[in-house]
């Protein structure tokens, strides 16, 4: 052999054949892995608005309770919601207390207490809109409390 022969093949690297079928590869495994990230990121957006109406959720059921202990014939059975307050609101900012207190960047639609407990409440964070329901019965038809981990009561829809 030649010694320009001999250096060509000494020279490693990669042929212009090589590098396509890597680029190749490389384009495939991209084409099955971003809708599966892309699920990944739509599902932990839902978990963080679903965490933050929780969030809401305790901060109504607080200024709930500490309303009702005063006076429970007008905290009995209330809805709370932006432009139409109940009459014995007066100029109390009920909605915005509950914001305040929730430390939560969306806007809280509606809060509807029912005997003291907050029932129903609804979210939203930018066009997603997340909504809580109370009384949902268990097996035996029994009444109880969300568990911590459930998703039970909330209900996530995108405008």
């Amino acid at each position: 052999m030649s010694k320009k022969a001999c250096r060509r093949r000494d020279r490693g690297g990669f042929t212009l054949v090589e590098l396509i079928v890597v680029l190749a590869i490389l384009a495939i495994l991209a084409t099955l892995l971003i809708p599966t990230m892309t699920g990944y990121i739509d599902k932990a957006n839902e978990e963080k608005i679903v965490a933050e109406t929780r969030m809401a959720v305790m901060a109504a059921q607080t200024v709930v309770s500490e309303n009702y202990a005063r006076d429970p014939e007008n905290w009995g059975n209330v809805e709370l919601t932006p432009g139409s307050p109940p009459d014995f609101q007066k100029d109390e900012n009920f909605l915005g207390e509950i914001q305040t207190l929730s430390e939560t960047p969306g806007d809280i639609q509606s809060v509807i207490v029912t005997e003291g407990k907050v029932t129903a409440l609804s979210y939203t964070n930018g066009d997603v809109t997340c909504d809580y329901q109370s009384g949902i019965e268990d097996d035996e038809g029994n009444e109880g409390e969300d568990s911590e981990d459930s998703e039970e009561g909330y209900t996530v829809t995108r405008n």
